[in-house]
């Protein structure tokens, strides 16, 4: 137990002088290279590590797909074609060109996924 507290004071103590470490060297510095250093870590911290938590989609890809392509206006608004010629459309990529399907998304999910950032201003972030 003796050795726990004192493990905990030399923490303490290592703290201590970390911080008294960095005050030497911000008074130190003539160049502002520290103060210079620390702002562009800010800068890079702001910008890179200080982001807004990841969506969690409500839907799959291909379920969201299948439910645009159940409705006729829906589908034409994202994919700028009827349901109808968007089957003819996966059925001529599958059989002719070599449109497969992944282990991370079905051909269905892909050309959706495709003609959606086409055919509408979308951002994809």
């Amino acid at each position: 137990m003796c050795q726990d507290a004192h493990a905990a004071r030399d923490e303490d103590n290592s703290d201590e002088s970390s911080d008294e470490d960095i005050y030497r060297m911000l008074l130190e510095d003539d160049d502002n290279d520290f103060m210079n250093g620390m702002y562009l870590f800010a800068i890079h911290h702001d910008k890179y590590c200080s982001r807004a938590k990841r969506r969690q989609p409500l839907l799959t890809g291909l379920k969201w797909v299948e439910r645009k392509l159940g409705d006729k206006n829906s589908c034409y608004n994202i994919f700028r074609m009827s349901p109808t010629v968007f089957h003819r459309l996966h059925d001529l990529l599958v059989e002719s060109y070599g449109l497969k399907s992944s282990t991370k998304s079905t051909s269905v999910e892909a050309l959706g996924m495709f003609l959606w950032i086409l055919g509408a201003p979308q951002s994809v972030r």
